[in-house]
């Protein structure tokens, strides 16, 4: 629909963002990057992406707090082999949410 809706008033989609919520499961992040990858695949003249939705932040010991150090590593590599398959470097934009002020 997007597509279409873009086609229709002659506007260029350059940018995508996404929100999937705060988590701390590397292996989400990497199943939603990929994901939207996928789409950019379909959107030759985005040039940005977006992951929002913050990194989840342990408030009480029994949480699990982001590590944004493996998190960052499997999204690192879906974004180099996008570039590597298609020619396209994007540049990457994150929505840090409370991570960085929720311990304040």
């Amino acid at each position: 629909m997007a597509k279409r809706i873009a086609k229709e008033y002659h506007l260029t989609i350059t940018k995508l963002h996404t929100h999937i919520g705060s988590g701390a499961d590397p292996e989400i992040w990497n199943k939603v990057a990929s994901m939207v990858l996928d789409i950019v695949r379909k959107l030759p003249d985005v040039t940005t992406v977006s992951l929002g939705g913050g990194f989840k932040v342990a408030r009480i010991p029994e949480e699990k707090e982001a590590n944004m150090h493996e998190i960052g590593l499997h999204v690192k590599a879906l974004f180099e082999e996008f570039a590597e398959e298609t020619g396209r470097k994007l540049h990457l934009e994150i929505e840090p949410g409370t991570f960085l002020v929720a311990n304040a």
